[in-house]
């Protein structure tokens, strides 16, 4: 399989989702929407985690709000219903908890899944794009990486996907030759290994929906977290080198 082949699921065909297409008023916040924004009403000062409660199990995910503050704001805005985001359905700008009933839409095993899509089938986004942080650093060097899909630079929405397993060509310079952006972690690798493996057909699409069905975003603390930022994405034993998935 060619490299091209396994990042297409992460290049974002965005037909159509942009206000204009609707006569649709512009972005309420005309695209500035930060942490202080994102994160108000949460209590306390430890790391700032998503619980990912899906289908098939859930997820207790690290957010690099000091490495990409941008693309944290934007996931816990939309996750907590305080950035709006464009109905594609209506044409109408909403505020709610944009994650809670979509689902993993495309899931390729040894790689990664990927959900965040309104529409439930990759071309689904909020009705705006986001910024790359150029400064912040993209290795996908181990399993349970948090990242956002794209379409090209600063064209992040909503979409995001957790790797299987590290994968070096979706590295800043890689072979895959983008920019998605890094921002957060989850330590269940074996669940993305779980949901990456169930029946789906040849667009990668699970025959059995995948759901995320409720995002939740809080503050705790380093002692409540099931691990160390150390030792997050690696439960006694590093990840399997993926079997060249993007090459023949």
């Amino acid at each position: 399989m060619k490299i091209a082949d396994i990042i297409a699921p992460l290049a974002l065909t965005l037909l159509g989702l942009h206000g204009s297409a609707y006569g649709a008023a512009p972005d309420p916040v005309a695209g500035k929407f930060g942490l202080d924004e994102a994160t108000k009403g949460l209590s306390g000062k430890g790391t700032l985690t998503a619980t990912i409660e899906t289908s098939l199990g859930t997820f207790h995910c690290e957010l690099f709000e000091q490495i990409a503050p941008l693309t944290v704001a934007n996931f816990v805005g939309l996750a907590r219903g305080l950035r709006p985001f464009l109905n594609p359905t209506t044409g109408v700008w909403e505020k709610r908890a944009f994650y809670d009933g979509l689902t993993f839409h495309r899931v390729i095993p040894t790689f990664m899944i990927q959900g965040g899509d309104i529409k439930g089938n990759g071309t689904g986004e909020p009705g705006y794009t986001i910024q790359d942080e150029k400064n912040a650093p993209n290795k996908f060097d181990r399993g349970g990486v948090m990242a956002m899909a794209n379409r090209g630079p600063n064209t992040a929405g909503s979409q995001f996907f957790i790797t299987e397993q590290p994968q070096p060509p979706l590295d800043d310079g890689g072979a895959a030759g983008g920019h998605y952006q890094i921002f957060g972690h989850c330590p269940e690798v074996a669940l993305v290994t779980k949901i990456a493996g169930v029946p789906r057909t040849q667009m990668d699409r699970p025959m059995t929906d995948v759901k995320i069905v409720k995002v939740t975003i809080e503050r705790v603390s380093k002692e409540a977290l099931t691990q160390t930022p150390k030792t997050i994405g690696k439960p006694g034993t590093k990840p399997t080198p993926p079997t060249k998935p993007a090459a023949k």
